[in-house]
């Protein structure tokens, strides 16, 4: 009997270690990115690497601005059960944003997935009292002192000022929202059906390490 007690010990033992493991690998910052095997703060070899697929698969796009980067995906991806024309967004080689284009006809059905998953969004209105745009976002950084003082930290070794008093230079980062999420639902937007994902914050908390001096001017 104290065999077999010991046997199914050993075995929670194990179990417990292997979801503890698994855990470890998800992000616990803020919305996960809704592309499996994804999470913010990789860089475009991990992403290529978590998806398996290689330079012919995606299309790099210059921004024109520093330090960021843009591949599109030059095949589809299904998000929330419908297809849509995908891209990553790049800040120094780390994943902070995903945008996608959603077919006119799957707009409300995308809407009211993410709905169920995140609960109501955020609503603003256009000139005719019609909802325009939604907007889900997680907790501000201002409310967890610890996490915004290492975002605090990271732009700062960017060289970016900040400051939470308005009269002041700088970004206030008490109040970024670990990640966000804004869907275009205005019909008659040119812009109708595209949303944009940002995890800059939960970025920069899964990976601080990634946003050092030595290793931003690689």
């Amino acid at each position: 009997m104290r065999k077999l007690f010991l046997i199914v010990m050993l075995i929670s033992s194990v179990v417990l270690l292997v979801v503890g493991c698994s855990q470890g690998q998800s992000s616990p910052y803020g919305t996960p990115v809704p592309i499996k095997n994804l999470k913010w703060g990789m860089n475009e070899e991990e992403v290529m690497n978590a998806l398996t697929i290689s330079e012919k698969d995606i299309t790099k796009v210059n921004t024109g601005l520093a330090h960021n980067d843009q591949i599109n995906f030059n095949n589809q991806i299904k998000l929330f059960d419908h297809s849509a024309e995908v891209s990553l967004t790049f800040s120094y080689h780390i994943l902070i944003g995903i945008t996608a284009q959603f077919k006119a006809e799957n707009v409300a059905d995308v809407e009211k997935a993410i709905t169920k998953e995140r609960g109501t969004g955020i609503y603003k209105y256009n000139g005719r009292n019609e909802k325009a745009e939604v907007t889900w976002a997680d907790d501000i950084l201002e409310n967890n002192k610890t996490w915004k003082a290492v975002v605090e930290e990271i732009y700062k070794n960017l060289g970016i000022k900040v400051s939470d008093d308005p009269m002041k230079d700088g970004i206030s980062v008490g109040q970024m929202p670990i990640t966000s999420w804004n869907l275009t639902i205005d019909k008659n937007s040119p812009r109708y059906g595209n949303m944009l994902i940002n995890g800059d914050a939960a970025a920069m908390l899964n990976y601080p390490e990634k946003y050092t001096p030595e290793l931003i001017l690689k």
